[in-house]
């Protein structure tokens, strides 16, 4: 047989994944895609919460304050905080500074949580 053939030396493994690894980094991304899924609403609804306390901060006064920003949270879908929840505090430079902190709780699996904390104010 005079064609060349392959020596065991020249044999090189193939480079690609096998199905395993797709499978396990598939699975990997999966969990990421749904986590992420769960997780935006709770940053949407939070830049919600920081243009109402914006907004609602040029009203001047506390109890307009409140109002402004109840109306802005029944507009814009806010279930997390209410007026209640505003922190509303004499500034001598700004007139009112606004604040808000609360925290959201996301169930994973069994007993295991994520918790997020935010806090905004507004001069």
């Amino acid at each position: 047989m005079g064609g060349k053939g392959c020596k065991p030396q020249q044999i090189r493994a193939n480079g690609g994944f096998s199905l395993l690894s797709v499978l396990f980094w598939g699975a990997i991304a999966g969990v990421a895609i749904i986590l992420a899924m769960r997780i935006v609403p709770f940053y949407t609804e939070f830049a919600a919460v920081k243009r109402a306390l914006v907004a609602a901060a040029a009203e001047g006064e506390p109890q307009a304050i409140r109002q402004a920003f109840d109306r802005r949270a029944a507009a814009d879908y806010i279930t997390s905080v209410s007026a209640r929840d505003l922190e509303i505090r004499k500034d001598g430079e700004h007139g009112y500074v606004v604040r808000v902190a609360y925290e959201k709780v996301l169930p994973l699996v069994a007993n295991v949580s994520l918790l997020f904390t935010f806090e905004a104010s507004a001069p």
